[in-house]
């Protein structure tokens, strides 16, 4: 029943439904025509939509056709500009008259209105020959054409107008205009060389001062300096006869440079400080058992043009040709009076050579390094010197004992040296040379101690002290030894320098060595007995023996080491140390300086002292380890004490 019945209320629903839209069907068909109506407008819109866009598709190719012949009338105006121009230009430059250019015939050249009229015809010129052939000044890499000149190269004349007979005319009379001035010009400047250098002449033989002074040449400079531009336009213009100027202010020139070096050489030679004797003392060779004494770059940044840097040094080599020769006389000379000045020169030179090293004075910078090379090699022949001298100091020595000959000098030499080298940097070569040089010096002088040291057979092995503690050749070596190397410590002052350091170090380790084997020959006279027993228990105690084998041997007994040590009582001991005193007065108290030799002594003591008290040490080990401590006995430390102050 339930389902009958919702079937009916569909049907019922349906039916309902369809009674209502035959009510509305009147406004169902006014829609029908509303659309209808729409699409057909839309149909017709696009249809006007269409036509408009093929119309504005003519428009766009008839804007690029104007835009087109708008580009095209930029171009023509941009080239009629450029042809106005370049006719300008050349109607500008051929239309230059002899009449404009008559001043370079007829202005004298001696006054200053004459010259201004000159330059202000040669800039006109200039201006003209340069646009008919840019070329013009191209004689060195790239244009040399000055500021002052007002002058834009690219400004040349196009090359079909270059082919043209007025312009050949023209470059025909200008370049003739151009080379009657410079017959002008060189006649003039012939005249104007002389009499500048004539007055040059006049101001340095006046001059109350013959020192080197530029301000002597300022007459002369200035009366050449006001041509600067006319020879600005020859090197320019005519490089031909800008040479031939520059050849006549050579021979002008070169004469007063010569006389004038000449001279203030000469003075300082006569002002020089001579050589004193205790300056000619600092050299090695300089000694009565010695023969007589001897004589003794940087890639650079090119801030020039090469070609015309030659040709400017190719002129101060005609110039100064005569200032290598006379400078390096000069050194020769210098070095002869006082070798070791070679090496303040050096100094000086190399300063200098740091200081033009990056500037453009190639010829000062030649011949700087030309000298330079010339006194490393006399320096080194003058150090050769001074080795051979030590050397032969070994052959003809009479005294071998105290501070030989050339260990005494060769702490001044250094500081005469160093005083010259105040204020150099390390990098020069010059301290490297002067270091290396030390080297070869220091070491000459530790061999030929040695020889010395050795001369005699006896003393040939330093070791034989201890053998033969009496050995008198062997005890001389040591002594040598000791002065030396103390003299050679107490002295040097290193300055920091690595070379000297080295040596010290060595001359200090050689000094401790002998100042032992000096005590252990020395102190068997005070101490012989007792040390040798020290010596034959310690040695059996390195070896490995026990303390009471060593105890039980009859040599070494405690009867037998209490009995030594009872020999040593206070009145022997300092009976033994003050023989011991004299006797190292006797070895170091002679020597030629009073003063060194006291204070070496007193070292010597101290180490003697320290000796001493080294002993009772070893005393006091050798009881307590091989006797049990049971050794009656007191060393008498404090009469060592007082016998040594």
């Amino acid at each position: 029943m339930k389902n009958d019945m919702e079937r009916e209320l569909n049907t019922i629903q349906a039916g309902g439904w369809l009674a209502r839209f035959r009510e509305e069907d009147e406004r169902v068909n006014a829609i029908k025509r509303g659309i209808d109506l729409a699409m057909a407008e839309c149909e017709e819109l696009d249809n006007l939509l269409t036509l408009y866009s093929v119309e504005l598709s003519t428009l766009s190719d008839d804007i690029a056709f104007i835009e087109t012949q708008g580009q095209g009338l930029q171009v023509q105006t941009a080239n009629q500009k450029l042809l106005k121009k370049e006719l300008e230009s050349l109607l500008q430059t051929c239309a230059i008259t002899a009449g404009d250019l008559a001043a370079l015939r007829t202005a004298p050249l001696e006054n200053l209105p004459g010259l201004q009229d000159v330059e202000l015809a040669l800039v006109t010129l200039f201006r003209a020959m340069i646009k008919i052939d840019p070329s013009i000044g191209e004689g060195e890499p790239g244009k040399i054409v000055d500021g002052s000149l007002d002058v834009d190269p690219g400004l040349g004349l196009n090359t079909d107008y270059r082919d043209m007979r007025i312009v050949h005319e023209k470059k025909q009379m200008y370049e003739q205009e151009s080379a009657i001035f410079m017959r002008r010009l060189l006649d003039c400047m012939t005249k104007q060389f002389d009499e500048a250098y004539t007055e040059t002449k006049r101001a340095l033989d006046g001059a109350l001062s013959k020192k080197v002074d530029p301000a002597h040449h300022d007459v002369g400079r200035d009366m050449l300096w006001k041509f600067s531009p006319l020879m600005l336009y020859a090197r320019d213009a005519d490089l031909e006869n800008w040479t031939r100027l520059i050849q006549v202010y050579q021979e002008k020139s070169k004469p007063v440079y010569k006389h004038e070096f000449q001279n203030v050489v000469a003075i300082w030679r006569k002002n020089a400080r001579k050589l004193t004797g205790e300056e000619a003392e600092l050299l090695f060779s300089h000694q009565a058992e010695k023969q007589q004494e001897t004589v003794a770059t940087t890639a650079r940044k090119l801030t020039v043009k090469r070609k015309l840097a030659r040709r400017v040094n190719r002129s101060m080599e005609v110039i100064f040709g005569f200032l290598e020769m006379e400078l390096l006389r000069l050194m020769e000379w210098v070095t002869g009076q006082d070798p070791l000045q070679g090496v303040g020169v050096l100094a000086t030179l190399e300063r200098k050579l740091f200081e033009i090293s990056q500037s453009n004075q190639d010829f000062l910078n030649m011949i700087l390094q030309k000298l330079h090379e010339a006194l490393e090699g006399r320096f080194k022949k003058f150090v050769d010197e001074q080795i051979r001298a030590i050397e032969e100091t070994k052959v003809k020595i009479n005294k071998r004992k105290g501070v030989i000959s050339f260990f005494r000098i060769f702490p001044t030499f250094m500081a005469a040296v160093e005083n010259m080298l105040v204020g150099i940097d390390q990098s020069y070569v010059l301290r490297r040379t002067v270091d290396r040089e030390y080297d070869r010096i220091l070491k000459t002088m530790f061999d030929s101690l040695m020889v010395i040291a050795r001369e005699h057979p006896a003393a040939g092995v330093a070791t034989q002290a201890a053998a033969d503690p009496e050995d008198k050749e062997a005890l001389n070596f040591h002594i040598l030894l000791i002065e030396n190397m103390n003299h050679f410590l107490e002295e040097i002052d290193t300055r920091d320098l690595e070379v000297l350091e080295e040596w010290k170090e060595q001359a200090n380790t050689e000094y401790h060595e002998h100042m032992d084997l000096y005590l252990n020959a020395v102190m068997r006279r005070p101490l012989g007995k007792l040390l040798d027993h020290l010596e034959n228990v310690e040695a059996q105690l390195q070896s490995g023996k026990s303390a009471m084998t060593i105890a039980r041997q009859p040599s070494n007994s405690k009867a037998i080491f209490s009995k030594i040590l009872g020999s040593y009582d206070s009145k022997e001991v300092r009976k033994g140390i003050d023989a011991l005193r004299k006797r190292v007065e006797k070895h170091f108290g002679d020597a030629d300086d009073p003063g060194m030799s006291r204070s070496l002594m007193v070292q010597v003591l101290k180490e003697c002292e320290k000796f001493y008290v080294d002993v009772e040490g070893r005393i006091g080990r050798v009881t307590t380890d091989v006797y049990g401590g049971d050794v009656p006995f007191e060393w008498p430390r404090q009469d060592v004490k007082a016998s040594f102050k």
